[in-house]
């Protein structure tokens, strides 16, 4: 799995997969919330979309599965411009990617 990063606006989004998969949404939040002792704080799931938001550290991250665009990670709302939040959602993302290796 290679993971893609782009900033716009202040806030850094890691493209995770291209692929929408439930299971592989749901195995990379439960990696997230063990590796980073995160803490699930809303989960909303819809027919094409879902976005779950966690907590670590008392920053919010939003995983985010949409049927055409794949999974991605990003700061949630109030979090967007946070320095802390952008360098922990690219530290995700290298772990999540050096897992699949």
């Amino acid at each position: 799995m290679a993971v893609t990063y782009a900033t716009e606006g202040g806030r850094t989004e890691a493209r995770l997969s291209g692929d929408s998969d439930g299971r592989l949404f749901e195995r990379m939040a439960n990696l997230i919330a063990k590796e980073f002792n995160g803490r699930w704080v809303e989960k909303l799931d819809g027919l094409d979309q879902r976005y779950w938001d966690v907590e670590i550290g008392g920053l919010k991250l939003t995983l985010h599965s949409e049927h055409y665009l794949g999974i991605s990670l990003f700061p949630a709302k109030g979090h967007e411009r946070d320095s802390a939040a952008n360098r922990l959602v690219r530290e995700i993302g290298a772990f999540l990617e050096a897992t699949a290796a």
